[in-house]
C-alpha cells in the first residue's frame, strides 16, 4: 500500500583517490563518465518515485562524487553538477510512466557476460511542462530513436544537452568549461519525433504540453 518510502543515502561512483592528494580525504576527478552515472541513478529514482521519497549523493563538496571541487579560493562545477542542473524541471514535478528500448550493450564482470541498456531515461510534469531526461551510455555509438509522446500534444519543445567524446573529459580549475551542457536549436513541434542521441551523452527535453 505504499506505506513506507525508500531512503537511498550516499549514493554515487567511489574511485581511486587522485595520487597526489591524501587517500583519507576521498578528493576525486569527476568525469564524464560520472555524469552519466549521476543521470542514470537520478533516472531510476524518478521512475520509482512511487517508492523513493528521498536519495542523497554521497558528497558534494570534494569528497567522492562532488558537484564542486574547491581549493584555497577556487572552485570548479563538475560535470555531476550540470547534471542536477539540467535536471532539476524534475523536481517538484510528478513522474510519469516511461518506456525506453533500444540496443544494450555487453560488458564482462567477474567473468561474467552482463549486458546493460544503452538508452534509458524518466520524465515529469510539472506547470504543464513535461521533462524527459534520456542518457546514452554507450561510449562510442550515437543512437537514433523516436521520441512519442503517446496521448499528449506538445506545442514546443527544446532540448539541452551534456556531452563530450571522451568519457574521461572533466573540468579543472584551469579549463573549468571543457564540460559543460550546450542548448541545441527548438524541435519540430508535435508529439513524435526522431532524435539522435550522442555517445557518452545526457539529453533533458522540455514539452509544453496542450493544443
Amino acid at each position: 500500500e505504499r506505506k513506507i518510502g525508500l531512503i537511498i543515502d550516499e549514493w554515487g561512483a567511489w574511485h581511486t583517490p587522485e595520487p597526489d592528494r591524501n587517500p583519507r580525504h576521498l578528493w576525486q576527478q569527476n568525469t564524464m563518465r560520472d555524469a552519466l552515472v549521476a543521470a542514470t541513478s537520478l533516472d531510476i529514482f524518478n521512475r520509482h518515485a512511487d517508492k523513493v521519497v528521498m536519495s542523497n549523493i554521497a558528497q558534494t563538496i570534494n569528497v567522492l562524487q562532488a558537484l564542486i571541487l574547491t581549493e584555497g579560493d577556487r572552485m570548479v562545477t563538475t560535470p555531476t553538477y550540470h547534471v542536477y542542473e539540467m535536471y532539476r524541471h524534475h523536481q517538484g514535478g510528478t513522474s510519469v510512466t516511461t518506456h525506453v528500448s533500444g540496443p544494450e550493450i555487453g560488458f564482462a564482470h567477474e567473468g561474467e557476460d552482463r549486458r546493460l541498456a544503452a538508452l534509458s531515461g524518466s520524465a515529469s510534469v510539472r506547470d504543464d511542462v513535461l521533462t524527459l531526461s534520456v542518457v546514452n551510455a554507450s561510449a562510442s555509438e550515437e543512437i537514433e530513436a523516436l521520441v512519442d509522446l503517446r496521448g499528449a500534444s506538445a506545442s514546443l519543445s527544446s532540448a539541452r544537452v551534456l556531452a563530450h567524446e571522451d568519457i574521461h573529459a572533466h573540468n579543472t580549475f584551469e579549463a573549468p568549461d571543457t564540460v559543460r551542457p550546450a542548448d541545441s536549436a527548438p524541435l519540430s513541434n508535435g508529439n513524435r519525433m526522431t532524435y539522435r542521441f550522442a555517445p557518452a551523452s545526457i539529453t533533458v527535453f522540455r514539452f509544453k504540453l496542450g493544443s
